[in-house]
């Protein structure tokens, strides 16, 4: 219980003071007991989404799902981290291996809190007896954007590290020059596309996370296609009715 009130109390220092955590980072302060707790969150706030999008389809698919979303986002994570921890060394980054994993898992963790607050809407829309190709669509765009704003934070601190002199409090404004004055927003940007291609292929890899009404449990389906042409199907879907 202690280490899950120590977890749960760096995911109130990153929201409210996310300069604060960057900067924290950046002295390497206490890198590994962060570490351990944004692994905590992560892991339980991507699998309650997890749970939640396999209601779907019943019990096993729930248990595999809650196991199969958190995976998701780490074997991502591991695939893409050397090119991201690489390519910034190339070109003069000065960020260490420990602290690359802390800013990586810091937009895990923010992906992960904002998926736990989804659920709640998630579970809203199926106990009110939405239909399931609508809850495939729904979450899969919820999921989409605790991603993107997980990654906000990653490009924040990446750049944030940067600066001679990080001030202790910025606006949006200052963030906005951070992204357009730096030579590395390409780097990250470039990054955060490979990271989203290779995270939605390893989504369509591990697939099904939803159990469709009427379909025997699977743990995983023959690997085929693509993630975007899945999706565009079920959108069309439903969209026509079918």
């Amino acid at each position: 219980m202690k280490h899950l009130v120590s977890a749960f109390a760096i995911v109130e220092h990153i929201l409210r003071d996310r300069t604060g955590h960057f900067a924290e980072i950046g002295r390497s302060e206490d890198l590994t007991s962060k570490i351990a707790d944004m692994l905590i969150v992560t892991v339980l706030g991507l699998g309650l989404f997890g749970t939640v999008m396999g209601l779907t389809g019943g019990l096993p698919w729930m248990l595999a799902s809650t196991i199969k979303l958190p995976l998701l986002f780490f074997s991502s994570l591991v695939i893409c981290l050397p090119t991201l921890y690489h390519f910034s060394l190339l070109f003069g980054g000065r960020l260490t291996f420990m602290q690359t994993i802390s800013l990586l898992l810091t937009a895990l963790t923010v992906t992960a809190v904002l998926s736990f607050g989804f659920a709640l809407i998630s579970l809203f829309f199926h106990f009110s007896g939405s239909e399931y190709h609508f809850m495939v669509t729904l979450d899969v765009i919820m999921l989409a954007v605790a991603g993107s704003a997980g990654l906000v934070f990653l490009v924040q601190g990446t750049l944030y590290l940067e600066q001679t002199a990080p001030p202790a409090h910025i606006t949006f404004s200052q963030w906005l020059r951070f992204v357009v004055g730096s030579g590395r927003s390409l780097i990250l940007v470039s990054w955060m596309g490979l990271f989203a291609t290779v995270g939605t292929q390893m989504g369509w890899t591990l697939r099904p996370f939803f159990g469709a009404p009427g379909t025997t449990f699977v743990l995983f389906r023959p690997v085929q296609g693509s993630f975007y042409q899945g999706f565009l199907r079920t959108v069309e879907w439903l969209l026509t009715g079918g």
